[in-house]
């Protein structure tokens, strides 16, 4: 494009997102180690069932943070169990353990919690109790962020 005799270059830059994604099924049902040992993340809900879940599965790009959370919604603390890099992310059928995409996790504690996060201080406590959710907190991003280094 030109304009005025200069040359105007036009970049669009995407920035990766960080998504939070619960692995608990029914509250109860631990499937962290099934994502582990299959490089996903899923969702045990038909599709169909909730559009909004699968819509934010959707979102996920090739290279955007995975993070797999419980929360204490108690304590108002995230639990963070482990940290990935969305590979490939088409959101398909994973056989038994639902629908979800590729991530190939960097960092995992399959008997417990990498790092707790306290989220009463910014309200967005109850969201992050959901099946999927996109974190905007820069200081919760920066911490997710460090789990990878």
């Amino acid at each position: 494009m030109y304009m005025n005799g200069y040359v105007i270059v036009i970049i669009e830059v995407e920035l990766m997102a960080i998504y939070g994604i619960g692995c608990n099924y029914s509250g109860h049902v631990d499937k962290s180690e099934d994502f582990y040992g299959r490089g996903v993340a899923c969702m045990g809900h038909k599709p169909e069932k909730y559009p909004y879940f699968t819509g934010l599965f959707k979102e996920i790009k090739d290279g955007d943070i995975i993070f797999l959370k419980s929360l204490d919604m108690r304590r108002k603390k995230l639990k963070i169990k482990a940290v990935g890099i969305a590979k490939n992310p088409v959101f398909e059928h994973k056989g038994t353990v639902g629908y979800g995409i590729n991530v190939d996790w960097k960092k995992y504690e399959s008997d417990g919690i990498i790092d707790e996060i306290n989220v009463e201080s910014d309200g967005g406590w109850q969201p992050r109790g959901t099946t999927i959710f996109k974190e905007y907190n820069e200081e919760i991003i920066e911490k997710i962020e460090n789990l990878l280094r």
